[in-house]
């Protein structure tokens, strides 16, 4: 992101930079102190650290500060240059902004506070801003340490003053982003699918409770009809006059007309619900997924779990479904209830008899009705997860043996499907037959009771009529209540399979400390192993330095632990034993986003769907144009992707296609060469390239003026032989040879 005016340093004295970074560490504590459960003193103790260790300054580099800070305490900070209408539209849907003001002079003397009082200035101040539940904006300044509500033109009023070009640099927290867990830790167990869609729909609340309030208004409009033609029924009983009909018709449409503005605003209410859902599960996963813990997920294929993402589509169409019917229902039928009450007492009775039925229907008759509809999501992807096999292997299964055990293996999961669908079927059809039956002895039953106090004068016939059609509403609504009892368990069902993504550990960050050198790194290893699972080590106990600058390759055959030697080193898993430090910190001690800003980790098949030049710079800020050009060059395929037909614009698939496989192998080492990191790692893919490639990579990776330290992970001894060491991993022990003794080269 470019640089802002604001970003600009004024100077300011050492007493006011310490008054400021007392405020902008209770900016962050008032901002965490309503949302989240943490202690004062971790939040003022991670601002001070953040301040301490970082190269920027206050208050120029304010937003840096305050947003590694947040980050540091698990937040999800989004920095923005905005306008002043753009700010007010973040309040109002329920954002927390923070911004600064720099004040209005840039001389600030050391007496007293700093501030220059006899030039009328300002002295700097953080600003917090945010809405309630009442959508009332609070206006929170840093140096007054007060809170007050104004309004809409007051805010903009005082926004005036930090706009720079039109624009307001700031930091919005959405903290709706982070409800669809509700906080739950995956150790603690899998959430219930109801609890699940609880916090998933929380940030909803107030306009679902619109679409609630609105439902039942068209409730009460929907009885204007059996109302209507129970007054009709009286009228022509005593009479023959028109007028009375010609103004009860007007009169009933004038209220369905506004029943259908009414159902008219829901559906718009609701479309905004389906999209910010949307908007809030892809915005989530965004976040969590480049941050999953590999040790976490050992075992797990993450792109087929990735799949679980479209049942988004069916919590959108779903809850949407529910909210415009399913409520609607609800409420025709309670109101409808409440009127028969009113009739007579034995109606009374009926609707008690009815509200014991409907529960049995939901409670006893659905029982197992979720279970089943998970078992069956399940199988579902379980054939998708066999399919996208299939269609990624396709050589494999180009044999008749290849095809026969496609066919076999998609007729077990067909038919575990299928018997899990059953299973949720058999629930579900009870279910309908139950309010269907329901149904019919509802309306006959009323009929006899009805036609018997009407014989006995203690009804009349209007209000049979009004009954009769009343009844039909509440028990018709139950009857359509099979497919919404469908879509529910449908829904549920989805939400549990969103929960596979959402649970997925997260990898633990690190701390606001330290950051790494510009420089080439050190690398120490003291007496390293690792477990998996809690099995046997992977390797025997690794010792070894490597210094700044230095070369040091990982030898060893397949299943060594070569790769998970590189993970230890790049800080995404952790050693059972011993110690792994760069520059005598270990990887998790470093702030996470400084170090992997500065390490790269090379490894097969890293490419994604983009440009290639996109591919190389990741939209990292400090690799330009002419980087790329140069890391092209350096790996030798600069001609190449030149020779394409849109040059560095040709867009990739995920494998990489139209470039040759050996080919993407190098577009990912001239990624790493272009962020010219301060240490290289690569995890076999020299291996994957001819000797006459390889020995051009390693001639760039091992450049007199490099700026990284580099650890390359091989099986052949030759590549081993070029580095300055070796490590030799070998099932029964290691080894650690320095400087390599280069025997004769053999290929």
């Amino acid at each position: 992101m470019a640089d802002s005016s604001q970003s600009q340093s004024i100077p300011v004295a050492p007493a006011a930079l310490r008054r400021l970074a007392g405020e902008g560490a209770a900016t962050l504590d008032r901002l965490v102190r309503d949302r989240v459960k943490m202690e004062r003193t971790t939040i003022l103790r991670t601002f001070h650290l953040t301040l301490e260790s970082h190269e920027g300054s206050l208050p120029g580099d304010w937003w840096q500060i305050f947003t590694d800070a947040a980050t540091a305490l698990q937040l999800r900070p989004a920095v923005l240059d905005c306008s002043i209408d753009q700010v007010v539209r973040l309040i109002g849907d329920g954002a927390d902004v923070v911004t600064f003001y720099h004040g209005e002079h840039e001389a600030v003397t050391p007496e007293s506070d700093g501030i220059d009082h006899a030039a009328g200035g300002e002295f700097p101040r953080w600003l917090l801003l945010h809405q309630d539940e009442k959508s009332r904006t609070h206006y929170w300044a840093s140096d007054r340490r007060d809170e007050s509500t104004i309004s809409e033109r007051e805010l903009r009023r005082r926004l005036e003053p930090l706009a720079e070009d039109q624009r307001i640099r700031c930091i919005a927290f959405d903290w709706r982003e982070t409800s669809v867990t509700g906080g739950h830790s995956s150790s603690a167990g899998p959430m219930k699918p109801l609890t699940r869609l609880v916090h998933l729909l929380r940030p909803e609340w107030s306009d679902i409770w619109l679409v609630i309030v609105f439902a039942f208004v068209v409730g009460l409009f929907t009885l204007a009809t059996p109302i209507a033609v129970e007054a009709l029924v009286n009228t022509v009983a005593f009479g023959r006059f028109v007028q009375p009909i010609v103004v009860l018709a007007l009169i009933l449409m004038f209220f369905l007309g506004f029943s259908a503005a009414i159902r008219a605003l829901q559906t718009y209410i609701v479309e905004v619900i389906q999209e910010r859902l949307f908007a809030r599960v892809a915005g989530d996963l965004a976040h969590r997924l480049p941050r999953v813990s590999v040790e976490g997920t050992d075992g797990k294929y993450l792109p087929e779990l990735t799949n679980r993402f479209f049942d988004v589509v069916t919590v959108q169409k779903s809850s949407a479904t529910l909210l415009l019917d399913g409520i609607g229902l609800i409420m025709s039928a309670a109101i409808g209830m409440v009127v028969l009450a009113f009739y007579h007492p034995f109606l009374l009775g009926f609707d008690a008899l009815l509200v014991v039925a409907i529960a049995f229907l939901i409670i006893v008759l659905g029982r197992g009705a979720v279970k089943t509809a998970v078992q069956e999501s399940k199988s579902k992807y379980y054939m998708a997860a066999w399919l996208e096999d299939v269609s990624r292997c396709q050589t494999t299964f180009q044999s008749a043996a290849g095809k026969r055990l496609s066919a076999s293996r998609s007729d077990r999961l067909i038919h575990d499907y299928l018997v899990n669908r059953k299973r949720h079927f058999h629930v579900l059809l009870r279910q309908i037959l139950f309010a269907l039956s329901l149904q019919a002895i509802a309306s006959t039953v009323l009929l006899g009771l009805g036609g018997y106090l009407v014989i006995i004068r203690e009804l009349t016939l209007g209000q049979l009529v009004a009954a009769e059609l009343i009844v039909a509403i509440i028990v018709g609504a139950f009857a359509k209540m099979g497919k919404h009892f469908e879509s529910f368990y449908d829904l549920l069902a989805s939400v549990d399979k969103l929960g596979a993504l959402f649970d997925l550990p997260l990898a633990r960050q690190g701390t606001v400390l330290h950051s790494i050198d510009d420089e080439p790194v050190t690398i120490e290893l003291s007496h390293v192993t690792y477990r998996r699972g809690g099995g046997s080590p992977v390797f025997t106990p690794v010792t070894s330095m490597t210094p700044p600058g230095g070369a040091t390759a990982v030898y060893g055959g397949s299943g060594t632990g070569k790769s998970t030697l590189l993970d230890l080193i790049y800080g995404v898993r952790r050693p059972s034993s011993g110690k792994v430090l760069v520059d005598a910190t270990q990887p998790s001690d470093f702030r996470s986003d400084d170090f992997w800003n500065h390490v790269e980790l090379v490894r097969d098949g890293e490419v994604f769907a983009s440009t290639v030049e996109e591919n190389i710079h990741v939209q990292r800020t400090d690799v330009s144009g002419q980087d790329v050009e140069d890391a092209l060059e350096a790996v030798g395929i600069a001609d190449i992707v030149n020779a394409l037909p849109e040059g560095m614009q040709t867009h990739l698939t995920s494998s990489g296609a139209p470039l040759a496989s050996n080919q993407v192998r190098l577009l990912l080492i001239a990624r790493a060469i272009a962020s010219r990191p301060y240490l290289m790692l690569v995890d076999g893919v020299l291996d994957s390239l001819g000797d006459t490639e390889a020995e051009l990579i390693l001639d760039s990776l091992l450049r007199p003026d490099r700026p990284w330290t580099l650890v390359v992970a091989t099986g052949r001894r030759w590549i081993a032989e070029r580095c300055d060491q070796t490590i030799d991993l070998r099932p029964d022990a290691v080894s650690v040879q320095t400087p390599f003794e280069k025997p004769e080269r053999h290929v």
